[in-house]
């Protein structure tokens, strides 16, 4: 869904598995990609990106 941040995201999800001493192949880690693939599916046509979508551009201070 972001692949300018693939490498960023790759890296944090192999520190998560490392930090947890999970291995890639582990039961419970293959279960929670088929449930995250699930969830990726069901929301396949949500809307989260719209076509033509203007991007924010607010600012940081409260009401803005």
């Amino acid at each position: 869904l972001f692949p300018a941040q693939l490498m960023a995201l790759d890296m944090t999800y192999q520190h998560y598995l490392a930090d947890h001493r999970l291995l890639a192949n582990d039961p419970g880690v293959a279960v929670g990609a088929i449930a995250a693939a699930g969830v990726i599916a069901l929301r396949a046509n949500d809307g989260r990106f719209p076509p033509n979508q203007v991007p924010f551009v607010g600012g940081t201070t409260p009401g803005e």
